[in-house]
């Protein structure tokens, strides 16, 4: 059994049950209340958890860092 190439990938746990562009515009909503509504709030208006939400904003978070050190080098040498 070859496990290298791109066959090789294996999804590890379940797959969320809501599309990546809704949680996406749920993440956009929360960060759009400035901190004035909490994960609670704008997670019973949309249906889902608070922790749901919660969790997709840390990983948005997550994501955007690491994306963002990948040039970092450059980025701070601009803002010297």
């Amino acid at each position: 059994m070859d496990l290298e190439g791109p066959e090789s990938y294996v999804q590890v746990g379940r797959q969320s049950p809501y599309p990546e562009e809704f949680r996406k515009d749920a993440v956009a909503l929360y960060r759009a209340a400035g901190g004035k509504r909490t994960y609670a709030a704008v997670a019973a208006e949309l249906g889902i958890t608070g922790e749901t939400l919660r969790t997709w904003v840390r990983k948005d978070t997550a994501q955007h860092t690491s994306e963002n050190r990948v040039g970092g080098a450059g980025q701070s040498a601009r803002c010297r």
